[in-house]
């Protein structure tokens, strides 16, 4: 519980240095990109600090690509 804690508690510390500098200088799509990245991040960080099983990016792609994989191999047969 304290990962978690201190996880937060130092993406909260660096989203407020970077915020009053993106606010400072007026880039509102960078600001918005930077806090849904951190967000993420910190989501991911905050699951894996807990011990929870987080899904394999892998297996996604290979769903995704599978069939066209099959597909080019099937044409050179």
């Amino acid at each position: 519980m304290w990962a978690v804690i201190g996880i937060v508690a130092g993406a909260a510390a660096l989203s407020i240095w970077e915020i009053r500098h993106w606010r400072r200088v007026g880039k509102r799509k960078e600001l918005w990109t930077y806090a849904s990245l951190m967000l993420a991040v910190t989501a991911l960080w905050a699951t894996e600090a807990m011990n929870a099983a987080l899904p394999n990016p892998l297996r996604w792609i290979a769903v995704v690509l599978g069939p066209y994989g099959k597909l080019v191999y099937s044409m050179f047969e």
